[in-house]
């Protein structure tokens, strides 16, 4: 092989890796986008579905900040909880 010939295939091999590179970062960020829409998607099936008259208001409780919040346990005490059911 010359080395011109070598040179444009070096050159075409370094051209093709950074499209590869460009590509795997569009797909990253198309995945991220995709499950940020996923999740949208879900909230919205929520709150159609609280709306629904068949549930006469029931589900809202399904929705965030639709319910009181409460103070969840620690590990700790849960660690301990589960002792003492054992």
């Amino acid at each position: 092989m010359e080395k011109n010939e070598m040179d444009r295939v070096k050159q075409r091999y370094t051209e093709l890796a950074n499209m590869l590179g460009e590509l795997s970062g569009g797909l990253d960020s198309l995945k991220k986008t995709i499950h940020k829409l996923e999740g949208l998607a879900a909230l919205i099936d929520l709150q159609i579905e609280a709306m629904n008259p068949k549930h006469d208001g029931s589900a809202m409780g399904l929705l965030p900040g639709t319910t009181e919040t409460a103070e969840l346990p620690s590990d700790e005490q849960t660690a301990e909880r589960t002792e003492e059911q054992q």
